[in-house]
């Protein structure tokens, strides 16, 4: 379909749309979020009104898992508080602690806007310098595990799996290099 003909009302649309302007196509969606550097504290809360908390995609945090990771742990943060309890978010060496930090604003540039995130390696402490770049992910993916380990005993939370790192990241093999293909057989 061209460009132009999108916006011609015709038999695709509900009785009722006859008189629809089409002022822009692709305009639909649009993500609402909070400049929570601004507005919340550590603990997720409204600065202005702490019995008000907010988690997941309304606080900047982009994509399912990630915004379910986020309302997860701000709920267990709730609860350490509604019980007495010390429950530190986690470091930022882990995935949720990275989260936690995007929220914070601890990565933001200056004078730019909060603005949604998905996780992702940028957002992890950089491996030493000199590491391969083959090496990177595996550095980064046995620290987040010593790290989330530490943080849990340390917060008294209890891990499911507390081995979590797939046995091909943790083993030390060079890149795999593409093979060859084959020749083309010649036309007859």
């Amino acid at each position: 379909m061209i460009f132009r003909s999108s916006f011609r009302i015709d038999d695709r649309y509900p009785h009722g749309m006859e008189d629809v302007e089409f002022v822009r196509l692709g305009a639909i969606h649009r993500n609402t979020y909070l400049d929570s550097p601004e507005l919340l504290d550590a603990r997720m809360r409204l600065k202005t009104k702490p019995n008000i908390r907010f988690a997941g995609q309304i606080t900047g945090v982009e994509g399912y898992v990630e915004s379910a990771a986020h309302g997860l742990m701000t709920g267990r943060l709730l609860a350490a508080d509604v019980l007495g309890q010390t429950l530190n978010p986690p470091p930022r060496e882990t995935a949720l602690g990275c989260l936690w930090q995007h929220v914070q604003g601890v990565n933001r540039l200056d004078h730019s806007n909060h603005e949604p995130q998905n996780i992702n390696w940028a957002m992890f402490t950089p491996p030493p310098e000199g590491t391969k770049k083959h090496e990177k992910k595996r550095i980064r993916v046995l620290r987040a595990e010593k790290e989330l380990n530490l943080w849990a005993e340390e917060n008294k939370v209890e891990i499911a799996a507390s081995n979590i790192v797939p046995e091909e990241l943790v083993k030390k093999k060079k890149p795999k290099r593409a093979m060859p293909l084959p020749p083309v057989p010649e036309a007859s």
